[in-house]
C-alpha cells in the first residue's frame, strides 16, 4: 500500500470518528466505554477504507452505514451494512468487517455499561474520500 494510501486512511478514520454514534451520541458515553468504542470504531473505519481505497471511483457519493453488537470476547453479531445507492460498496464494506476479531470488551466497559455488550453505528461519507483523494 502506497503512502498516499496511508495518509488517506488516517484521514478518513479520523473524520468518521466524528460522525460515528455508539448507542447514542458519544459524549454521553463514559470514559472506559468511549474509549473502547473509540479503539472499535478505528479498527472498522480502517478496515472498511482499504478495502474500498483501491476502487475508489466505484464507490463515489455513497454514505455507508455499518451497525453491529460486539459482545464481550469482541465478537461481531447482527452485522448490517447499507449504501445510500451502491451495492459495491455494501458488499466489499460487508466482507471487510466480518472477517474482523475486535478485541474483548475490557472489565471497566462491562461494569459502566452494566452489561458486556455494546451497539455500534458508524458513518462513513465516501463522497470525503474521494474529495481528501483528490
Amino acid at each position: 500500500m502506497s503512502l498516499r494510501q496511508h495518509l488517506l486512511i488516517s484521514l478518513i478514520s479520523a473524520f468518521a470518528m466524528q460522525t460515528a454514534t455508539a448507542s447514542g451520541p458519544t459524549d454521553e458515553l463514559k470514559p472506559a466505554t468511549f474509549s473502547y468504542y473509540k479503539e472499535i470504531n478505528n479498527i472498522v473505519v480502517q478496515r472498511v477504507v482499504q478495502a474500498l481505497v483501491a476502487h475508489i471511483a466505484l464507490a463515489d457519493k455513497s454514505l455507508i452505514t455499518i451497525t453491529f453488537r460486539v459482545d464481550g470476547s469482541g465478537n461481531l453479531k447482527d452485522l448490517r451494512v447499507a449504501s445510500s445507492a451502491n451495492r459495491y460498496v455494501e458488499r466489499t464494506s460487508l466482507r471487510a468487517v466480518q472477517s474482523l476479531k475486535l478485541p474483548a470488551m475490557p472489565k471497566s466497559v462491562i461494569a459502566e455499561q452494566g452489561h458486556n455488550w455494546m451497539d455500534i453505528s458508524i458513518e462513513i461519507n465516501i463522497s470525503d474520500i474521494v474529495r481528501q483523494r483528490t
